[in-house]
């Protein structure tokens, strides 16, 4: 719960660069104290409860496996919250 707050308030803030297209994955958006943010993955498209999608904070350090580390918002959450 505390991966969608952060999510939430890095993407409302006003530092929020705008990506190339309004959803794409695999695509940095910049937020202002959280730094790099990417979607990497959503189970499909549509607006249901089940539909999470991995999202992955690259300015964090990195976990032993060496991957960013990440965390699952809703579908409809990342739609409303990222810019256009």
């Amino acid at each position: 719960m505390k991966d969608l707050a952060k999510v939430l308030v890095c993407l409302f803030s006003p530092g929020v660069l705008q990506a190339q297209q309004p959803f794409q994955f695999n695509t940095y958006y910049m937020c202002g104290t959280a730094g790099r943010v990417s979607v990497a993955s959503c189970i499909d498209k549509s607006d249901k409860p089940y539909n999470d999608c991995i999202v992955q904070y690259w300015d964090k350090p990195r976990l032993a496996n060496g991957m960013p580390p990440a965390g699952s918002i809703a579908y409809h959450a990342l739609v409303t919250a990222i810019p256009r």
